[in-house]
């Protein structure tokens, strides 16, 4: 016949501490992989606006060749601003420099939308 054992109250309240330890920390762990993983998308999306768009170091923007008019910041460290070509044909002369401060602006106050 198997006899039980009785667990000390010390051995149960450190088996209860390390099943707490285990459930709150896959949370975490699951968070912290997602948010690499989105810092790893990010970063290639930048390089990848980088092959496809060209500099304008006149306005400070990354202008890709789409034709649809599109005007977007690119958030993270050092955020891009994007206009697309479709966007630069529609401006006007006084616009091109305008639209990018105002992008600027809700950069500065943290409204990136992606």
């Amino acid at each position: 016949m198997l006899e039980r054992t009785q667990l000390s109250p010390d051995r149960m309240y450190h088996s209860a501490a390390v099943m707490m330890t285990v459930l709150l920390a896959q949370p975490a762990v699951a968070f912290r992989v997602e948010l690499l993983g989105a810092l790893r998308r990010r970063s290639r999306h930048a390089d990848t606006l980088g092959l496809v768009g060209r500099n304008d170091l006149g306005l400070g923007v990354t202008v890709p060749a789409h034709g649809e008019p599109a005007v977007c910041c690119l958030p993270g460290r050092a955020p891009r601003i994007l206009v697309t070509t479709g966007a630069m044909n529609l401006l006007t002369a006084e616009q091109p420099a305008a639209t990018p401060e105002r992008e600027r602006t809700r950069i500065g106050r943290g409204v990136i939308t992606w």
